[in-house]
């Protein structure tokens, strides 16, 4: 009876590890799933990755390229960094000048001959010349400033890193 009970429980042993052995091959199996799902999904998204590098190279590289602007491009280089140096800011202070003289001589003598029927010194009520011209250069300044950081922004996107 005693070596009847060992045998029992032995073979209750025996079942038992048999049903473990059987859980951990179903769990084996189940991971060998999934280690294959996890590579197919590696796969689309590597061909995902590889067609959306694709189409930014297509609708963003290319176009950007084709205007000129291209990786190695100093986009300063096209841009003054003060603009008050550059040749076209004295032609444009004398022209200035030459209209600021006409405004406050022959023009508001003309304009106060016709005040009666129509008032046009408003017209030739200007800031202080070099007030003008200041502004004038600063807003010129700010324009390449923006324009170059949106530029360089814009050429950031050539970077296939991005």
């Amino acid at each position: 009876s005693d070596r009847r009970k060992n045998i029992d429980l032995l073979i209750g042993l025996i079942e038992a590890a048999k049903h473990r052995l059987f859980q951990l091959r179903e769990q084996l199996a189940n991971m060998k799933n999934a280690a294959t799902a996890i590579l197919e999904i590696k796969e689309y998204v590597s061909a995902t990755a590889v067609k959306m590098g694709y189409y930014v190279d297509v609708a963003v590289r290319e176009p950007v390229r084709n205007i000129g602007l291209v990786e190695e491009k100093d986009v300063w280089a096209h841009f003054s960094k003060d603009v008050t140096a550059e040749q076209c800011s004295a032609p444009f202070k004398h022209q200035l000048s030459d209209f600021h003289q006409y405004c406050t001589g022959p023009a508001m003598m003309a304009f106060e001959k016709i005040k009666h029927i129509v008032d046009l010194t408003p017209l030739c009520k200007l800031g202080e010349e070099s007030k003008i011209a200041t502004e004038v250069d600063e807003a010129v300044q700010t324009r390449i400033g923006l324009l170059t950081y949106d530029l360089q922004d814009t050429q950031s996107w050539l970077d296939p890193f991005r």
